[in-house]
């Protein structure tokens, strides 16, 4: 924007308002989604601007300098009108695209039977998954919205609890290397399928209290959903959850071969804006996933 003859950055504006709000640069970058050096340029940027001093600084911490506080208030407001403003936007329609990354088991064997429940709350708005895969941050910029496994490490993101569930191995119930016992025995010179690097398995060996053995060979399968097909066509033993496995329960092609009590936690993440920016599709689809997780959990 200009002002007297010269040009003021909205974004820098904005940084400032967020650092002085937090009184610290690293908390502002953090909830930008930046880096402690750039929330720095910013600020310098606009000193040199406005040619003031925006901020007195004693170690780490800041505090807003006596002639920037005349600046504060009135931006806070013009902020807030502006955020009230795009909300109003929103609010009066759900069109457009969503964009939400998940794992494909999670779609597959959890979402698609529910998903036309939220589709058809909002007949004009067009949903596209995407694939999520582990350690894929930041966020995709065309990425609106993201469910994720065991990771919660997404700056300028809120980060909120969806599932926490309970992670046990599962096989075919003709596999050859279930013996009649059904003790964690069989799993010695056994096949284990991993739909990670091996994460999954120590996890719940650990959890179980049980040594890690050493499985006669491993398969990688790269994803949750795969690690159950190799499982379901008798090649060895996969690790599932409860809100994955009855399914395959019902229809007979996988069991859980041993004790209930023998299971670890995990848990499952919805990344989506903060509160103040959701937009009315982002706070639509929050807002029905956890109504569905919480029903769900309800019958579980």
């Amino acid at each position: 924007m200009r002002v007297n003859n010269r040009w003021v950055s909205l974004k820098a504006l904005e940084t400032f308002e967020v650092a002085a709000r937090h009184q610290n640069l690293s908390a502002a970058a953090d909830e930008l989604g930046v880096t402690r050096s750039a929330i720095s340029h910013q600020i310098r940027n606009l000193e040199d601007t406005l040619d003031t001093q925006l901020f007195d600084r004693t170690g780490r911490r800041i505090a807003v300098s006596r002639e920037a506080h005349a600046l504060l208030a009135p931006l806070q407001g013009a902020l807030r009108d502006i955020s009230s403003a795009l909300r109003t936007l929103d609010e009066q329609q759900t069109e457009g695209t969503l964009t939400v990354a998940m794992p494909s088991s999670f779609i597959t064997l959890w979402l698609a039977q529910r998903l036309s429940n939220f589709l058809n709350l909002h007949p004009t708005l067009q949903f596209r998954r995407a694939l999520w895969l582990p350690g894929a941050q930041p966020l995709d910029p065309q990425t609106h919205m993201a469910i994720v496994f065991e990771e919660t490490h997404f700056p300028g993101y809120q980060v909120t609890p969806l599932i926490e569930c309970q992670m046990f191995p599962v096989c075919a119930p003709g596999y050859e290397g279930l013996r009649q016992t059904h003790d964690v025995r069989d799993l010695q010179n056994s096949t284990l399928i991993h739909d990670d690097q091996g994460e999954a398995w120590s996890k719940w060996f650990i959890a179980a209290g049980v040594p890690q053995l050493d499985a006669r060979q491993n398969i990688y399968a790269g994803s949750n959903h795969d690690a159950i097909a190799i499982a379901r066509s008798g090649l060895g033993f996969a690790i599932s959850d409860n809100y994955y496995a009855p399914q395959t329960f019902l229809s007979g092609d996988l069991i859980q071969p041993f004790s209930r009590k023998l299971s670890a936690k995990a848990n499952y993440y919805l990344v989506s804006p903060p509160q103040e920016r959701l937009s009315a599709a982002e706070k639509a689809f929050r807002d029905w996933l956890m109504e569905e997780v919480a029903l769900y959990e309800r019958f579980v």
